[in-house]
């Protein structure tokens, strides 16, 4: 097995020292402290936090307070013990969003009245899928023969569109 060595600048191997790093969000009070060694890269950083947040690392930028100013770290320099975050607002994981956040598998006669239900409601941001080219379901596509299909039109269910909920006033 080979082993490479960390070399730090020139000759020199790189510091492994354990330190901490301090990470803060800007505009936001919520710290990250995390321990790293000394010859830690800022890139090793903002994988570590792609993969926990869920961002891209190209989002995340490292800003570090240089004298009277501040500076962005590049990725290859060794990331220094108090930082600023740019390109996320938490260090907690961002919920999911979807454009369609309902799927309903299936275009048969349950599917189908899913769709219903949902859009009785005025709700219509869902999406339906099949994995046929047609709407129906297994059992009106490949188990149905000419007596089972009640005499109507390839697909058409009766689907009711209004229930009955409304009660009877005596």
């Amino acid at each position: 097995m080979v082993q490479f060595k960390i070399l730090g600048p020139g000759i020199q191997p790189a510091s492994q020292t354990p330190v901490e790093t301090e990470l803060r969000i800007l505009n936001s009070e919520e710290v990250l402290t995390l321990p790293v060694v000394t010859s830690t890269k800022v890139i090793e950083l903002k994988e570590y936090l792609s993969l926990r947040l869920g961002v891209d690392t190209s989002d995340l930028h490292f800003v570090t307070r240089a004298g009277c100013s501040w500076r962005k770290q590049l990725d290859h320099e060794e990331v220094r013990r108090k930082v600023t975050v740019h390109g996320i607002r938490s260090f907690k994981p961002e919920r999911a969003t979807y454009s369609n956040p309902f799927l309903i598998i299936g275009a048969g006669h349950i599917g189908l009245r899913h769709g219903l239900y949902l859009l009785q409601r005025d709700f219509t941001n869902f999406l339906i899928v099949d994995r046929r080219n047609k709407v129906g379901g297994t059992s009106w596509i490949s188990q149905a023969n000419k007596t089972s299909k009640l005499q109507t039109e390839l697909g058409t269910y009766h689907l009711q569109c209004l229930e009955c909920s409304a009660e009877v006033d005596p």
